[in-house]
């Protein structure tokens, strides 16, 4: 069974889940945090977030510093939002020092 899950909405999720990827459907009025955590309590240990449901919830990804598990990822699908790149910039700051 897959330890990676993928977040986000009815279109994409089909793709991911013919792959074998455990996938979560995140509906308007959903909590972000409240997926993530089923997620995790699931025993998922890499979780790949639609970059569209991050609008204001990168914080999101600072809950977790420092663990291994679970790796929370954003998933970029439609258009460049900035979100995936800053996000991926401060992990690699934290982990290496340096911005890539």
């Amino acid at each position: 069974m897959s330890k990676i899950a993928v977040i986000g909405s009815i279109d994409i999720l089909l793709v991911f889940k013919r792959f074998g990827f455990k996938v979560y459907l995140l509906e308007e009025k959903e909590n972000l945090e409240e997926k993530v955590n089923l997620a995790i309590k699931e025993n998922n240990q890499v979780i790949f977030i639609q970059e569209e449901l991050l609008k204001d919830k990168e914080d999101l990804f600072k809950i977790y510093e420092g663990r291994v598990y679970p790796l929370l990822m954003p998933l970029p699908i439609y258009k460049d939002l900035g979100i995936t790149e800053k996000i991926l910039s401060w992990s690699s700051l934290k982990a290496i020092g340096k911005e890539f």
